[in-house]
């Protein structure tokens, strides 16, 4: 069954047709051109009141071999036009995120160089930057009261029990050094060095939260594990989410062991205070991948 943000995607992407498409009365065939003039539109959030819908258009920029996008926000009920909120030229903004009350909206971009976590208030004004993490931030997902943001960054996990200022410093130094290192052969020295069109190298996906005024993360997922799908393979919706009384995160985990030839990702519950690398697992009697956790409203249930 198709959902009301999944109808309006797909009514704007007919709206998004090429003109000189739709204004020629003559029949030709499709060219890979009409393809990259169409605007990809994706990742429909409603507001928590149901009154608007914030999504991501991405348009294509053949000469410069790359592509850009922005947040849009429209009404529910289709009686205005969409307007554009956010707007770096060349860059990409992603992963929009509402507050519980619906005053603002989280996102990814690289409008500062690298992915970083931003957040830009619903009632105007320029967006601003919530993380400078030299491992980057994305995935933004708030808590249920909107004091606190959690979201991933691919770390060094040797790294990750010290604190933060030291090891983000630690994780900037061993990028710079690969960056500038004149000898770019791969070094593995596990089975798990690839998957699919990717390569796992010596990160993992960690899980931090930091205050949503801003402020210092903290990783609460520390350890050498992944925290999040190294695959979109066993991605589902957010991949985490925080209890509703904001004590925990619960989150799709990479197998502890066997990660090269084992599917059966957990999921696993950390308080958000962290410090914790041995993580409760939910699902331990579940001999097969799990993923996407999310509450039911009474409370009372995981699904």
């Amino acid at each position: 069954m198709l959902t009301h943000a999944a109808i309006f995607c797909a009514a704007l992407a007919l709206l998004a047709l090429p003109a000189a498409v739709q204004a020629d009365g003559g029949k030709r065939p499709m060219t890979i051109n009409d393809l990259f003039a169409f605007k990809r539109v994706s990742d429909p959030q409603i507001s928590p009141d149901g009154k608007a819908v914030v999504y991501v258009v991405g348009e294509v920029d053949l000469p410069g071999n790359k592509t850009a996008s922005s947040l849009w926000l429209a009404p529910a009920d289709g009686k205005d036009e969409p307007r554009r909120l956010t707007n770096a030229p060349g860059k990409k903004d992603s992963h929009p995120r509402w507050s519980p009350d619906g005053k603002r909206i989280a996102f990814e971009s690289n409008r500062s160089g690298d992915g970083q976590l931003w957040v830009i208030d619903l009632d105007g004004g320029e967006a601003r930057q919530l993380t400078t993490l030299s491992t980057g931030a994305g995935n933004p997902v708030w808590s249920p009261d909107g004091k606190q943001i959690a979201f991933v960054s691919d770390v060094y996990p040797e790294y990750s029990e010290k604190p933060f200022k030291e090891s983000d410093e630690l994780n900037k130094k061993r990028k710079e050094e690969a960056e500038k290192g004149p000898v770019k052969a791969r070094v593995f020295t596990k089975m798990f060095y690839r998957h699919w069109d990717g390569w796992v190298e010596d990160k993992r996906k960690h899980l931090f939260v930091l205050p949503a005024e801003g402020g210092e993360p903290k990783d609460v997922t520390p350890g050498d594990r992944d925290a999040f799908p190294t695959s979109d393979t066993f991605s589902t919706g957010d991949n985490f989410t925080f209890s509703p009384d904001g004590k925990y995160l619960v989150f799709t985990a990479v197998p502890a062991k066997d990660e090269a030839w084992s599917t059966n990702y957990e999921i696993c519950r950390v308080p958000v205070e962290g410090g914790k690398t041995n993580w409760e697992s939910l699902t331990k009697d579940n001999p097969a991948a799990s993923s996407g956790p999310v509450f039911s409203p009474d409370v009372k249930k995981l699904a």
